[in-house]
C-alpha cells in the first residue's frame, strides 16, 4: 500500500515539475502575458501533486482547445 502511496507521489512531483518548467517556458516566449508571482505559490503546487490526476486533465483539454482555436 505504500508503495503505491510513494509511486502517487512521485508520479505528482514530476508532473508538477513539468508543469513549472512549462509555465516558465511559456514566459520565455512571451506566449504567458497575464501571468504573475503570485498565480503559482506553493499552495497550488501542493494542491497539483495532490489533484495531479485533474491536473493533468485540466491541461490536456487546454491544449485540445487551444488547438481547436487556432485551427478556426
Amino acid at each position: 500500500m505504500i508503495d503505491y502511496f510513494i509511486a502517487y507521489m512521485t508520479i505528482g512531483l514530476i508532473f508538477t515539475f513539468l508543469v513549472e518548467i512549462l509555465i516558465h517556458w511559456l514566459i520565455q516566449i512571451e506566449a504567458l502575458t497575464d501571468y504573475t508571482d503570485d498565480d503559482w505559490g506553493w499552495s497550488e503546487r501542493i494542491l497539483c501533486i495532490w489533484g495531479w490526476p485533474v491536473a493533468l486533465i485540466v491541461l490536456v483539454d487546454g491544449y485540445i482547445k487551444g488547438l481547436n482555436n487556432k485551427n478556426k
